[in-house]
C-alpha cells in the first residue's frame, strides 16, 4: 500500500476527524482513519469527475467516442457489463446517493 503525507490546516483536520463519526453512522461500521480518508478522497474525486462530465454532455460524448476508437474491446465490454448490472444497482445507489455514500462494487 502506498503512503500519502499531507500538510493541512488544523481546521480541515478537525473537520475531517469530526465528520468520520457521521460517515461511520451512515455506513453502520467502524473504520480506521486511513480507510475513512481513502473514502473521502475517492468520493471527492468521483464528485469532481461527475462535475466535469455533467457540465457538458458533448465533452462526455467526445470522450467516450475517442475511448471506443482507441480500445473498442474494453469500452464496449464495459458498457455491456454496466447495462447487465442494471436497475437493481441503480435503485440501491439512489437510495444511498442522497448522502453521497455509494460504496464501490
Amino acid at each position: 500500500m502506498a503512503q500519502l503525507q499531507i500538510d493541512t490546516d488544523e481546521q480541515v483536520l478537525r473537520r475531517l476527524q469530526c465528520f468520520q463519526k457521521v460517515v461511520q453512522e451512515i455506513l453502520g461500521e467502524e473504520m480506521s482513519f486511513d480507510t475513512y480518508l481513502q473514502l473521502v478522497i475517492l468520493q471527492g474525486l468521483e464528485k469532481m469527475l461527475r462535475d466535469v462530465i455533467t457540465a457538458d454532455a458533448e465533452v462526455l460524448w467526445v470522450t467516450v467516442k475517442g475511448m471506443a476508437e482507441e480500445n473498442p474491446e474494453f469500452v464496449y465490454q464495459f458498457i455491456t457489463d454496466a447495462l447487465q448490472r442494471g436497475a437493481d444497482i441503480v435503485r440501491r445507489d439512489e437510495a444511498q446517493q442522497w448522502l453521497g455514500f455509494v460504496r464501490e462494487r
